[in-house]
C-alpha cells in the first residue's frame, strides 16, 4: 500500500467535490467511478451539502483555521487482496491516526480506476469540539500502513523503502530506518502505472493549491506548485488565461488532459479573489465577529473593582469637560 496525505485545508466541499467527481470534476466521474464506502455523521452525497454539514461542526471550534484532513491509500492494480480486507486495512490506518467513529465526521470514497485507491476526508474538529492533531501525519501514516500490512498479512514489499516502519517491540511502536540503510530501490513500476501516479499527484496538488484562498492569480499558483516541484506554464490573451500545461518528474501534460484547462483554473482564481474564505458561509464571519465582541466583553469583565472605579471617574471627568466646551461654544 502507498499512502498520500495532503496538507490540512479549509474547504470541505472542495475536497468532497474532487473525491466524488462532482462539480468541475464531473468529467472524471466515468474514469474514477467514485464509490462511497462509508459516511460517518454525514448524511448527504452532494459535495456542497457535505461541506455545509462538516462546516457546521467545525464552527464549534472557531480557532481552527484548517479543519480538513484528506489522505488516500492506494493498492497496486495487480494486488489481489479482497475488498473487505482492503477496507479493513484503510480503517486500521484511520484508527492509528486518531480518527474515531464516535467523535468524528468522515467519509471514505473508493476510486475504481486503473489503480484502486481510497480517499478519506475527515473533520479535524470532533463532535466534542476538540482538534484532531495533524502533527507528523505523513510519518504516522507511513507507520500505520506498514502496521496494517503486517497485521493483516498483506504485501509488505514496500517496507524496504520506508523511513518509518511498525515495530511493536519498540516503546514508540515504530523504528526509524537510518537513511544510509534506506537505499534499496523499489521494483520499477510499469510505465502506464507510473504515468497514472504522476498525473494524480499533479491533480491533487493543483486542487490543493486552488483551495487556498490566498492564491488569486496565475503567478501565485505557479509559485505554490513549485513547492511541490511542479512547473506550471500558461498563456494569456485579451480574455484571460488561454492555455495551461504542467511538468513534473519528466512528465509534461496539458491542463485539458487532467481536467484543469485554462477556463477551470481562471474561474477558481476569480472565486478566490472574490471571496475571503472558500465555502465558508456568512455565519462563519458572524461567528468571528461574535468571538471578537466576546473577547472585548471578557476583557472588560476581567478589570478589577479599583480599575473599574478609576475608569468610571475618568469617564465622568471627560464628559464634564466636554459639557464645559459646549457651553463656551454657545457664548
Amino acid at each position: 500500500m502507498i499512502g498520500n496525505i495532503h496538507k490540512s485545508g479549509n474547504s470541505f466541499s472542495g475536497a468532497s467535490e474532487y473525491v466524488l467527481a462532482q462539480g468541475r470534476y464531473a468529467k472524471e466521474e466515468k474514469d474514477k467511478r467514485p464509490e462511497i464506502i462509508e459516511q460517518n455523521n454525514i448524511f448527504s452525497t452532494n459535495h456542497k451539502e457535505i461541506g455545509r454539514e462538516m462546516r457546521a461542526v467545525a464552527l464549534d471550534n472557531t480557532k481552527v483555521k484548517k479543519p480538513v484532513m484528506h489522505y488516500s491509500v492506494s493498492f497496486s492494480k495487480d494486488d489481489k487482496t479482497e475488498e473487505n480486507k482492503r477496507i479493513e486495512a484503510v480503517k486500521s490506518t484511520m484508527k492509528d491516526l486518531g480518527i474515531s467513529a464516535n467523535n468524528h465526521q468522515y467519509m471514505v470514497v473508493k476510486h475504481n480506476d486503473k489503480q484502486p485507491h481510497y480517499h478519506i476526508i475527515v473533520n479535524r474538529v470532533g463532535l466534542d469540539g476538540k482538534l484532531l492533531s495533524d502533527n507528523f501525519s505523513k510519518n504516522r501514516l507511513e507507520v500505520a500502513i506498514d502496521k496494517a500490512e503486517k497485521k493483516l498479512g498483506l504485501d509488505n514489499s514496500l517496507a524496504e523503502k520506508r523511513r518509518f516502519v511498525y515495530n511493536p517491540a519498540n516503546d514508540k511502536g515504530y523504528n526509524v530506518v537510518p537513511r544510509k540503510e534506506n537505499n534499496l530501490v523499489r521494483k520499477p513500476k510499469d510505465k502506464e502505472k507510473s504515468l497514472s501516479d504522476k498525473k494524480e499527484f499533479i491533480q491533487d496538488k493543483i486542487n490543493e493549491s486552488l483551495q487556498n484562498k490566498r492564491i488569486t492569480n496565475p503567478e501565485q499558483l505557479k509559485s505554490e506548485l513549485q513547492k511541490h516541484k511542479i512547473n506550471f506554464e500558461y498563456k494569456t490573451n485579451s480574455k484571460g488565461l488561454a492555455g495551461t500545461s504542467f511538468y513534473y518528474d519528466k512528465l509534461s501534460v496539458k491542463g485539458s488532459q487532467i481536467d484543469f484547462k485554462a477556463s477551470v483554473i481562471e474561474k477558481q482564481l476569480k472565486y478566490n479573489e472574490k471571496f475571503s474564505l472558500l465555502d465558508i458561509p456568512p455565519t462563519y464571519k458572524m461567528e468571528q465577529e461574535t468571538e471578537k465582541k466576546q473577547e472585548q466583553k471578557n476583557d472588560s469583565q476581567n478589570i478589577n473593582p479599583i480599575q473599574q472605579i478609576i475608569l468610571e471617574q475618568i469617564n465622568r471627568e471627560s464628559q464634564a469637560q466636554n459639557q464645559k466646551k459646549k457651553k463656551r461654544g454657545f457664548r
